[in-house]
């Protein structure tokens, strides 16, 4: 056969206009040309897979037979392959095959599994909401349900009117999961929150009262089953007593003022004066921490009786600390409880009470107003609405007389009986690493197991209706470190072919990540990367519908996962969504030149634009392309559904911190035509981090995430020194430098500066979420002084009050830091930055420094804790910084700010608390100086440590 292609296969090219070069194998290939290899033609020859054929295009060509319109097909690819863009968004089409004569390449086909199940399954006359994909409000959708049977004591009830809640939106959008109770009173799925037709029994059901219609009756039950036995019960809120309630334009807001001034307490609620006859000095903003001080300010320092409704994150901190002495605060809501949210134990001690109450039962009492009334085809709206969170009064959705007037998906019938192959062993490994016993170990389960079942099945003569196996979407487009498992994958869809040609039945589901079952739902880490990069979550259900769809079908294989490319999603139903937008992104896949031009910048800041305004029920006649994104509403639940968008759609990657940090949304249009880089970050405020360098992950021990937080008042000059040293030893790792300014560290309030900060956590965050445990990330946190040691604190705990875990440091290096606080060495601190100013501004600057360390001093002796105090124990305690990572103090002898008395100090208490520690001590330099003199020293050892083994989180 080689002989074969050596005699007629160069005519074939040679006709086709090429020059033609024989080379054996030992001979040293032209430099520049392609080349096309025949080894393989008479048996395997390339035996061994090493990184050298992954540096170069690598193109394969399976041929059926060996003949003339082979040669021709093979000459056919060689030209396309010629024409390849492998810098462009999307790589060029590298497996080939010539079967019957014609050359054809690896697609996907798209179908919708409920379009083919509904077919399946009869359609009952209820309706019931359902939702496709959490976070995405525009899947929201009416499915055919059938009622349970009626029980005795049971009736069914026909739904007219229902009242949403803040809560069904954050379980749509998939932040808050969908609670059991519901399905356990209802017998349906969980998150059918509206029903068309109820089946319950008849002891949970009251009769509404003739003087309310549906809509306002449907206001009440929740507000006031929350809002009595929280205040009344569980508060025991009476006469004369102080209320403060926060979001009081809401149902449970409304709810608790008209409870509260029925008992004679003392609201203090953000709501409408003329309404409730509330002092205007009485109503505060709950969308920032000032309520706290303006609270504590009209109560006289005491705090109010009871706190109702309190928010999540930083603001139920501030809440807590509004409770009176023996006081009450009444959680109604659960995102903190679900996150796994934590209080100060500190003010336990003044006998606070934290009641969390999460009530459905029954009530009557007089309705919300005012209402906004949605239809039943209009739910996605009254979502947006709500979601938006300045509505007043209770939203309600109406139900048709008819339910067939509700569009519907089909609820396919639920599975009993499937044969499937789903043996499967996991040994993730870079290739030129691996051990041919592990790739066997992944590979040998499928392939050894499929086989045996298979050639048993022929054996013994069974006939099947159907044949599934089970597989992976690794196989389809790959994964890091698993080319043995996605081979064994492979091997199964193959192997489904294979029966076809046989006339035997056979099917392959290649599972993506699933929520609810498997591998990944088992590690809560990689699910969160995967949902924050916007894959698309399977749950059971879905493979279960996929297995009832081949019980009566046996396609080839069918994929359970959402490519985000948008060549690849032209079968889709999103493809007549916006056909000029995918469009044009179809032009820049093939011609990225066009990502230079001004009008496209413009056209895709439009198209933002216009989306995130449809997304707030907004029109975008007067669209403004220079205004920022805050600016016309767009918060967090927004930012989320604009990226999931925008990435499952057309492909185009966008970070929520780049769409809320952006100046404009021009801005965000650039950054998006700026060759699409997933990796890179923009911040349009002064208060966002310094992001110096992005890259691709690194393949050695080295860092992939440097977090630089230099002394206070640093010069940029010095700063960058240690910047650009980073970046020449480590060129592949992101960089963050946050400064620290003297107002910071003498005058903000923690929480201004722990707003300043959430840029920078949301940074890292947003970095940890494309980096999966597997590739097993570094964070090297380098820190300077004791204004870098406070500011690290203030970091670390917002992101453990964030993510409820400690900040995942692999390495801290702390450079002329912790010390302590006393009158001189603060003094020198802050009037060293005063020397270059002219006389009298200094002298001024002076006196200032002094009168604020002495209140400084004078609260230490009160016992209260200084900065400097607080981030040496936060620095130590395990909980806001990852007690794992090891430390790295480096001072010096010469150092008269902080001694390294102090920080061995530190490092002995560190080490007594389990904490690895290294210490270096040099002899001359001075403060935040020891890089300067003794660079081979100080860069030496921040080397040891990062490659020290046993630094993976």
């Amino acid at each position: 056969m080689v002989n074969s292609i050596l005699t007629w296969f160069p005519t074939v090219l040679q006709a086709g206009g090429y020059n033609v070069q024989l080379c054996e194998f030992y001979n040293t290939p032209p430099r520049g040309r392609d080349i096309m290899a025949v080894l393989d033609a008479k048996q395997p020859f390339l035996h061994d897979m090493t990184g050298h054929p992954y540096e170069i295009d690598f193109t394969t060509l399976e041929l059926d037979r060996s003949n003339s319109a082979g040669w021709d097909a093979i000459a056919g690819v060689f030209g396309e392959f010629q024409t390849r863009n492998s810098d462009g968004e999307f790589k060029p089409t590298l497996e080939w095959a010539l079967a019957d004569g014609a050359v054809q390449v690896g697609r996907f086909h798209w179908i919708s599994v409920d379009k083919e199940l509904a077919g399946l399954a009869p359609p009952p006359t209820a309706r019931k909401l359902d939702i496709s994909k959490r976070g995405f409000l525009s899947t929201l959708h009416w499915q055919h349900f059938e009622p349970p049977t009626l029980r005795p004591g049971w009736i069914k009830i026909k739904t007219v009117a229902v009242g949403l809640n803040f809560m069904d939106v954050l379980i749509a959008m998939g932040i808050v999961e969908a609670t059991s109770s519901r399905a356990t009173v209802l017998d349906v799925n969980a998150l059918a929150w509206c029903l068309s037709t109820l089946v319950t029994h008849e002891s949970v059901c009251a009769r509404i009262p003739g003087t309310l219609s549906f809509t306002d009756a449907a206001t009440v039950l929740l507000v006031y089953c929350t809002t009595i036995p929280a205040l009344t019960d569980r508060a025991q809120l009476g006469k004369g007593q102080s209320v403060l309630i926060h979001s009081a334009c809401g149902g449970v807001g409304i709810a608790a003022l008209y409870l509260a001034q029925a008992v004679g307490a003392e609201e203090k609620a953000n709501y409408i004066v003329r309404e409730f006859g509330i002092p205007r000095d009485h109503i505060f903003s709950s969308r920032d921490l000032s309520f706290k001080r303006d609270v504590l300010a009209k109560t006289n320092g005491r705090g109010v009786d009871v706190v109702l409704n309190s928010p999540s994150g930083e603001l139920l901190h501030a809440s807590w600390d509004c409770v009176a002495t023996f006081r009450y605060l009444v959680e109604i809501g659960k995102r903190d409880l679900v996150g796994r949210g934590s209080l100060a134990f500190a003010l336990f001690q003044y006998n606070h009470s934290y009641i969390c109450v999460h009530f459905a039962q029954i009530a009557q009492a007089k309705p919300i107003g005012p209402v906004t009334v949605f239809h039943g085809m209009s739910v996605e709206d009254a979502m947006r609405f709500m979601q938006k969170g300045d509505h007043l009064g209770k939203v309600v959705v109406t139900l048709p007389d008819n339910p067939e007037e509700l569009d519907v998906k089909s609820l396919p019938i639920k599975p009993e009986l499937a044969l499937d192959e789903s043996a499967s062993y996991l040994f993730d490994r870079n290739l030129s690493s691996m051990a041919f016993d592990n790739w066997q170990a992944a590979a040998d389960p499928k392939v050894k197991g499929t086989c045996n079942l298979h050639e048993s099945l022929l054996q013994y003569k069974h006939t099947l209706d159907f044949f599934i196996v089970f597989s992976s979407w690794s196989g389809l487009v790959g994964q890091p470190g698993q080319a043995n498992y996605a081979s064994g994958n492979t091997y199964l869809d193959t192997f489904v072919q294979y029966r076809h040609s046989q006339g035997l039945p056979a099917s392959a589901i290649d599972i993506g990540v699933t929520d609810d079952v498997g591998y990944v739902s088992q590690s809560a880490r990689l699910l969160d990367f995967f949902r924050m990069t916007s894959t698309h979550i399977l749950y059971e259900q879905d493979i279960l519908d996929s297995i009832q769809l081949l019980m009566a079908h046996s396609p080839v294989t069918h994929g359970l996962d959402v490519n985000k490319s948008p060549r690849s999603q032209e079968k889709t139903e999103s493809r007549s969504e916006n056909e000029e937008l995918r469009e044009f992104v179809e032009f820049v896949a093939a011609t990225p030149a066009l990502l230079d031009n001004d009008d496209s910048v413009m056209f895709l800041a439009e198209e933002i634009g216009r989306t995130l305004l449809s997304f707030m029920l907004q029109g975008h006649e007067n669209l403004d392309i220079n205004l920022a994104p805050s600016s016309i509403g767009v918060d967090s639940l927004v930012a989320i559904e604009l990226r999931n968008q925008f990435c499952q759609s057309l492909g185009l990657e966008m970070t929520v911190l780049g769409i809320l940090g952006s100046d404009s949304l021009l801005a965000l249009g650039r950054l998006e035509t700026a060759t699409n880089d997933a990796q890179t970050a923009i911040y349009g405020t002064s208060t966002a981090p310094s992001i110096i360098n992005r890259g691709g992950d690194s393949k050695e021990a080295r860092p992939c995430l440097i977090l630089i937080i230099s002394w206070m008042a640093a010069s940029t000059r010095h700063v960058r020194v240690y910047l650009e040293k980073y970046k020449a030893l480590y060129p592949d790792a992101t960089t963050i430098h946050v400064a620290s300014s003297m107002l910071d560290t003498a005058i903000r309030p923690d929480s201004a500066r722990r707003r300043e900060l959430k840029p920078t956590v949301d940074a890292i965050i947003s970095w940890l979420s494309l980096h999966p445990p597997q590739s097993q990330p570094r964070v090297l946190l380098h820190l300077f002084s004791n204004a870098g040691a406070y500011t690290a604190g203030l970091l670390a705990t917002s992101y453990q009050a964030r993510m409820n875990a400690p900040l995942p440091a692999t390495a801290v290096v702390l450079d002329s830091s912790p010390g302590r606080a006393t009158f001189g060495r603060l003094f020198h601190a802050f009037t060293l930055p005063l020397a270059p100013l002219p006389v009298v501004v200094r002298a001024l600057g002076t006196v200032f420094v002094v009168l604020g360390l002495a209140i400084v001093i004078a609260l230490q002796r009160i016992g209260v804790p200084d900065a400097v105090d607080w981030s040496r124990r936060i620095l130590n305690d395990g909980q806001a910084v990852n007690p794992r990572a090891l430390r790295l103090y480096l001072n010096s002898k010469a150092d008269d700010m902080v001694p390294w008395s102090d920080a061995e100090d530190h490092a002995k208490e560190a080490e007594a608390r389990g904490i690895p520690v290294r210490r270096v001590v040099l002899e001359k330099s001075a403060h935040c100086r020891h890089a300067q003199l003794y660079s081979d020293e100080y860069w030496g050892a921040i080397g040891e440590i990062l490659t020290e083994k046993g630094l993976v989180m």
